[in-house]
C-alpha cells in the first residue's frame, strides 16, 4: 500500500517484510527474503523521517510499542517515537485547546450500559463513517502533487484516523463487557469476530479457524448490519 505519510510507509515496509520472513521456513542471511526484512529494519533505524498524518503517527507508536514488548533489541525504537511525536506535537501545537476538547469528549462518550445490538449500532456508525472519508479521501479533489494528498485530504486522513481510534475504544469495551443472555453473548462474539478479521486482514484459512474458536454462531444469518 502506498501512503502520503513517509514514516507510515516505511512501517508498512518494515511490516511486510516482517510477514514474509515468518512464513519463509529456515530464512539464512544469504536469502533475498532476509536480505529484505534486514532493509526494512535499517530503513528504519536510521531514519529522519516524521509522521505526516495521525494515521501514520499511530503505526509508528504501535510498531515502537511492540517493539519494547517483544524484543531484547529497541533499536527502532527511538526514530518511530520521535517521528510519531512530532506530528503529535505539531498539533497539538497548531489545534491546543480545540484537541483537548476532541480528546476529553472521546473519553466521556460512556458505553458503560451499552450491551448486544447496541455495540452493532455503534461499529456500524463508525464504520460507515470510516469507508465513507475513505472513499472521498481517494477522490481526485483529494489529490496533491506525485501521489500525496492535499491539505484537504490530509485533513479527512486525519479523521479517518481518528475514527479507527475510536472504534477501536469501542472494540475494546465491547470484549470486556458482560453479556447478559445467550443472544446478547451471541451478538457480540460475531462482531468481535468481523471486527477481528477487518483490523487484520486475514485469510481465509486464519478466518475460518478464528470462526471455530468463536463458537458455533455461523449457520444462521447474521444479525444486525456489522458494517466492515
Amino acid at each position: 500500500m502506498s501512503y502520503s505519510d513517509p514514516l507510515h510507509e516505511l512501517v508498512d515496509d518494515f511490516l511486510t517484510a516482517e510477514a514474509v520472513y515468518n512464513s519463509t521456513p529456515m530464512a539464512d542471511e544469504n536469502t533475498p527474503v532476509q536480505a529484505a526484512f534486514s532493509k526494512a529494519v535499517s530503513d528504519i533505524t536510521s531514519t529522519t523521517a516524521l509522521a505526516v498524518t495521525f494515521p501514520g503517527a499511530m503505526a509508528a507508536l504501535r510498531l515502537a510499542n511492540r517493539d519494547m514488548i517483544d524484543n531484547t533489541s529497541t533499536e527502532m525504537v527511538e526514530p518511530l517515537v520521535k517521528g510519531a511525536m512530532a506530528y503529535l506535537d505539531g498539533i497539538e501545537a497548531k489545534n491546543g485547546s480545540a484537541l483537548a476538547d476532541a480528546v476529553r469528549l472521546a473519553e466521556d462518550l460512556s458505553v458503560s450500559e451499552v450491551s448486544g445490538l447496541g455495540w452493532v449500532a455503534i461499529y456500524d456508525a463508525l464504520s460507515m463513517c470510516i469507508h465513507g472519508m475513505e472513499g472521498i479521501v481517494c477522490q481526485p479533489r483529494c489529490e496533491g502533487q506525485r501521489n500525496t494528498l492535499n491539505p484537504a485530504g490530509q485533513y479527512i486522513e486525519a479523521l479517518v484516523g481518528f475514527l479507527l481510534f475510536e472504534r477501536r475504544r469501542i472494540m475494546a469495551a465491547c470484549k470486556a463487557s458482560i453479556p447478559t443472555d445467550k443472544i446478547d453473548k451471541e451478538v457480540v462474539d460475531r462482531l468481535i469476530f468481523v471486527h477481528e478479521v477487518y483490523e487484520e486482514d486475514m485469510s481465509f484459512s486464519e478466518m475460518s479457524e478464528l470462526a471455530q474458536k468463536m463458537g458455533k454462531y455461523y449457520d444462521r444469518p447474521p444479525i444486525g448490519g456489522f458494517a466492515s
